[in-house]
């Protein structure tokens, strides 16, 4: 069989890696479990805009958007009206509404890590073919590895809409005309 299995070893991993760089990359195609050919990073990127597009199209904001700004500004400010827009105004309708690109940016990178399991287990039975305990362990680490940073990236997320969150513009037209709306009454 193998002689020289520490080499071969590292020449089978070192031809998994390369295979992966180039099809991420884009200067590769291979086949997919799913029979699609994958032309790189450009899949990858397709099926990434395709899920945040679609999930984003689903948001719907609410019909009375402009008239739930201006009663939770009236509720909160009591009898009479103030400089400045309470914070609870923005822990009830602005961070609500922030609250809703969680799902959908976490359902895309659900269905691009999903991509990359593809990828990396066409490419796992291409290169270790002639060894299944290999190809085996391999698909193992991969996945092991994706999921880890998939948490990461998820926290990450969180982070994210967490800064957004803390930074509010308060001089958009909707809370400004309910601002207008508000003194005028």
């Amino acid at each position: 069989d193998v002689e020289d299995r520490l080499g071969t070893l590292i020449e089978l991993l070192y031809q998994f890696a390369t295979s992966f760089n180039e099809n991420v990359n884009g200067t590769r195609k291979i086949t997919l479990t799913s029979g699609k050919e994958s032309s790189g990073g450009h899949h990858l990127r397709m099926v990434f805009q395709k899920a945040v597009m679609d999930e984003l199209d689903a948001i719907e904001l609410p019909q009375t958007i402009e008239e739930d700004i201006r009663v939770e500004v009236l509720s909160s400010m009591g009898a009479k009206p103030s400089l400045f827009t309470p914070n609870i105004v923005f822990d009830n309708i602005v961070k609500t509404q922030l609250k809703r690109f969680r799902v959908p940016v976490k359902n895309s990178i659900k269905k691009c890590a999903e991509v990359v399991t593809d990828i990396t287990t066409s490419i796992g039975k291409q290169t270790f073919s002639r060894f299944p305990n290999l190809l085996r362990e391999s698909h193992h680490i991969s996945l092991c590895l994706l999921l880890e940073k998939v948490k990461v990236l998820d926290a990450f997320i969180e982070i994210y809409l967490k800064c957004e969150q803390m930074f509010i513009n308060t001089s958009h037209k909707l809370f400004m005309s309910a601002r207008v709306t508000i003194e005028k009454d």
